[in-house]
């Protein structure tokens, strides 16, 4: 719900979403907009997330992303707002 709200809310052409516990790069928004700039036909792109730095915790999980997988992870991911909106949006 707080997703489609905050894309709701904006007219920027990309809205791009990374969980609380991930820590994003500098250049993290600006990749996600050459990725998008670089090929028109994208709708979503997926950041790169990597392991946490250690020490990592008994109970610790996460899941690294190196490559394309199936699933468009939510954790690190951006999308044309037109089409996140026009689409509806997350499933609330």
């Amino acid at each position: 719900r707080a997703r489609n709200a905050g894309a709701a809310a904006t007219s920027a052409p990309v809205v791009a979403f990374i969980y609380d516990d991930c820590v994003p790069d500098p250049g993290w928004a600006t990749a996600f907009l050459r990725a998008f700039e670089r090929n028109p036909a994208l709708g979503v792109v997926q950041g790169l997330t990597l392991r946490p730095p250690d020490p990592l915790g008994p109970w610790t999980l996460y899941r690294e992303i190196t490559w394309q997988t199936p699933w468009l992870e939510g954790c690190n991911i951006a999308y044309r707002r037109d089409l996140l909106v026009g689409t509806g949006g997350f499933d609330e």
